[in-house]
């Protein structure tokens, strides 16, 4: 626990930073701060609002992190809660390191939502130029529509890569199934024929005079042999249908898998 020295030693630094200009250092609160210590602490900085921004800002975000909810400090300190939280997201986006001293809160707060590095920059030479508060604005709204058209153009593209990708996958997907149709077709033919054959060889290679003048034995002989080939072929036929079916229920699942 914080003992009483420690909460002075806090409160000194408080006072410090409420006799600074905007645009303070901050504090660094201990993690094991009692709740009354800090509420009354959130109350001195909060009566100073306007050159504390910084320490109520990381006062905010030390509550934040150890209760998570600030609707009810707020009101313990009597400060707005939607004023409270934009001091806690300022004072987070931008550490006690990133913060210049002979800049205000208000340069610093235009800065907060944009890349770092481009804060940085624009912080730079804001301190080195004297920039005003409403040049700062003016560059950070600047800096944040380039970087939101540069986050478009990578967006779009991602999105053209995935779409070339997407097309050349269908492509070759396309031909694969083109070659499987063809041998399906081809394999079909081959059974035909092969009906055919047997017909043609039942009524002329058995007999070359014709199925008529086949009798007995020698006929049936033959009607067996020309049943078998039928069935060969019939059977092959329905193999090679079975096989397309099978191809198309694969591409089904395929195409449901990549939808999900």
């Amino acid at each position: 626990m914080t003992d009483r020295a420690d909460l002075r030693l806090v409160k000194e630094a408080a006072n410090e930073a409420a006799e600074a200009a905007e645009g303070g250092p901050g504090l660094d609160l201990p993690d094991d701060l009692l709740t009354e210590d800090w509420l009354a602490l959130g109350r001195r900085l909060a009566a100073r609002r306007g050159r504390d921004n910084w320490a109520l800002g990381d006062w905010a975000c030390h509550g934040d992190r150890r209760y998570g909810d600030l609707t009810e400090a707020a009101g313990e300190i009597g400060i707005a809660y939607k004023t409270l939280r934009n001091l806690a997201h300022v004072a987070r986006k931008l550490q006690m390191s990133r913060r210049r001293d002979n800049l205000s809160w208000s340069h610093h707060g235009a800065v907060a939502d944009i890349d770092p590095a481009e804060a940085d920059r624009l912080l730079d030479r804001a301190e080195a130029e004297g920039w005003s508060r409403e040049r700062m604005r003016e560059e950070a709204r600047a800096a944040s529509r380039e970087g939101q058209l540069a986050a478009e153009n990578a967006r779009l593209r991602r999105e053209l890569e995935r779409a070339i990708a997407d097309r050349d996958t269908a492509r070759a997907a396309l031909r694969a199934t083109e070659a499987q149709t063809k041998d399906a077709i081809g394999g079909i033919v081959r059974g035909w024929s092969e009906i055919d054959q047997a017909t043609e060889a039942f009524f002329h290679a058995e007999n070359p005079v014709g199925a008529a003048g086949l009798h007995g034995t020698a006929k049936t002989k033959a009607a067996t042999r020309l049943r078998r080939r039928l069935v060969a072929g019939v059977e092959k036929i329905n193999e090679i249908v079975a096989a397309i079916d099978d191809r198309l229920v694969a591409a089904g699942a395929a195409d449901i898998e990549d939808a999900r």
